[in-house]
């Protein structure tokens, strides 16, 4: 007779304490600033809401993805900047500026890559709980479309490492 764990297989992803999720960012037009929160994606609120613990564990990867013509070529500048500011980088030369910024393509003839970001200054590690110093992670750049229009869908995906712990208390009333 066979023993449960070698009719299910390996169960290390059952027991994983880390996760790798994708942050979708759609951003229309041919030249355009863009922002975004980590901390109020849906993708990353849901984890919030299911555990006690919720920290960012790796450096942020991002990948660009352009129409696929022969004519329309994708171009951003990201970065990630602390969540305290009234307003944000309008222009791909403030972006270029933050420190850790980093350059993502889309193009046919260029193959899809995953651009690494590394640790910024202020920026907390712990998206819950709220920690004493840093602030939330805020996702900003400015992307530029060749070829494009201001009806031009990109979509900027960041790939956020989290460690999970816990379970998070449900209010039942």
């Amino acid at each position: 007779m066979a023993t449960s764990t070698s009719v299910i297989g390996t169960t290390s992803d059952l027991t994983s304490r880390t996760v790798i999720v994708p942050v979708v960012i759609p951003i229309t037009g041919k030249s355009t600033p863009f922002q975004a929160s980590l901390l109020t994606d849906p993708s990353i609120a849901h984890y919030l809401g299911a555990f006690a613990s919720v920290s960012v564990v790796g450096p942020l990867s991002f990948e660009l993805s352009a129409p696929a013509t022969s004519s329309v070529a994708a171009s951003a500048v990201v970065a990630v900047c602390p969540d305290k500011y009234k307003d944000w980088p309008k222009t791909r030369e403030q972006v270029r500026r933050l420190e850790g910024s980093v350059q993502v393509k889309d193009a046919i003839l260029v193959p899809t890559q995953l651009v690494v970001e590394g640790r910024v200054r202020e920026v907390s590690s712990s998206l819950k709980p709220p920690t004493l110093v840093g602030y939330p992670p805020r996702i900003v750049g400015h992307l530029i479309v060749a070829g494009g229009t201001e009806s031009t869908e990109t979509t900027l995906t960041v790939h956020v490492h989290l460690a999970l712990d816990g379970v998070a208390h449900l209010k039942t009333w």
